[in-house]
C-alpha cells in the first residue's frame, strides 16, 4: 500500500487589469479534500453568485454522501460521488436562474474544475466542466490532464477545418442546461507531483511551455508565492480577464503537516459582462 502523501496547497485570485468585478471563486479545504476553481459567466446576471453557490453546494454535497459511504477504499464510490455532487450543482445553478424568469441557456452559469483528494492523498478524482483547467507537473513535463469544453476546442479536435470559432464559446458549462456531464477521472498521486489548476484568465495568457519552464524552476518556492507569481505575470501580459490560480504540492510521508492557504485578492465592485472571454 502507497505511504500517506501530503499536501501543501494555495489558492489566489485577482480581477486582473481590464474587469472590474471578479467572477471567478476558489476552494482550498484541506479538511475535505476538496480543491476547486469556478469562473462564473453573466455580468449583471450573476456570474460571481454562480460561481461561489456552485463551489459551496460542492462541497456540501461531497461532506455529506462521503458520510454515506459503506467502503473506505471503494474509488467508483468516490467518482460517483463527486458525479452525483456536480449533477446537484448545475440543478441548484438551473433553479436559480428559473426563479428569475430565465429559461435554460441563458442567466449566469459558471465553469468548474477540482480534485477531490482522497484519505491518504495517493488518488484524487479530478473533474471539469468548461475550460478552466488542471494540469499535473511530474518528472519535470507539464501535462494537461483536463479537456476544455468550447467550441474552439471542438474544432481544434476535428482537424482545424475552416474558421476557428471564439474560445469564449462553451459547450459545457454549470447551471445553463439540463444533464450537464461533467469529465472525471481517477487520478493516482505521486510524491512530488505539483498540480495547478486555474481560470482561462490565466491560461490564455501564459502558454504551456512557458507553465513547464517557470514550475520547473521554482518548484523550491512555498505554494502561495508560485500563486501570486503566476497572477503578477499574466497581469503583466495584459490582465485581460479575471485570473485564478491553485497549485497543490505533494510530499512524502516524512512531512510533519499538511500545510494549506489562501491567498484572495479582490480589487472590484462591479461589471457588466454577459459573455465569458
Amino acid at each position: 500500500m502507497a505511504s500517506a502523501l501530503y499536501l501543501e496547497a494555495a489558492g489566489a485570485t485577482d480581477v486582473g487589469r481590464v474587469r472590474e468585478h471578479n467572477e471567478d471563486s476558489l476552494s482550498v479545504d484541506s479538511q475535505t479534500g476538496l480543491y476547486a476553481i469556478a469562473d462564473g459567466m453573466g455580468g449583471h446576471t450573476s456570474g460571481d453568485v454562480a460561481s461561489q453557490t456552485t463551489l459551496t453546494e460542492l462541497q456540501l454535497q461531497i461532506e455529506r454522501r462521503t458520510k454515506s459511504l459503506s467502503t473506505s477504499n471503494n474509488q467508483d464510490g468516490y467518482y460517483n460521488i463527486v458525479l452525483d455532487a456536480i449533477a446537484a450543482c448545475n440543478e441548484t445553478i438551473l433553479n436559480k436562474n428559473s426563479e428569475n424568469g430565465l429559461r435554460p441557456g441563458t442567466g449566469m452559469g459558471t465553469t468548474l474544475v477540482g480534485a477531490y483528494f482522497l484519505q491518504d492523498n495517493t488518488t484524487a478524482v479530478i473533474f471539469n466542466v468548461g475550460d478552466s483547467r488542471l494540469y499535473r507537473l511530474r518528472s519535470g513535463v507539464l501535462e494537461q490532464l483536463t479537456r476544455d469544453h468550447s467550441m474552439y476546442q471542438d474544432w481544434h479536435d476535428a482537424g482545424e477545418e475552416g474558421e476557428a470559432p471564439p474560445k469564449n464559446i462553451l459547450s459545457r458549462a454549470i447551471g445553463l442546461m439540463q444533464n450537464t456531464l461533467p469529465d472525471l477521472t481517477i487520478e493516482s498521486i505521486s510524491e512530488r507531483d505539483v498540480y495547478l489548476m486555474c481560470s482561462d484568465g490565466l491560461s490564455n495568457l501564459i502558454d504551456t511551455e512557458t507553465l513547464q519552464a517557470f514550475l520547473n524552476y521554482n518548484q523550491h518556492l512555498s505554494a502561495q508565492v508560485i500563486c501570486q507569481d503566476l497572477v503578477d505575470i499574466a497581469n503583466e501580459n495584459g490582465g485581460h480577464d479575471n485570473i485564478s490560480v491553485l497549485i497543490i504540492k505533494t510530499k512524502g510521508s516524512s512531512s510533519s503537516e499538511i500545510v494549506t492557504e489562501e491567498v484572495t485578492l479582490q480589487r472590484s465592485v462591479d461589471q457588466n459582462n454577459v459573455h465569458k472571454s
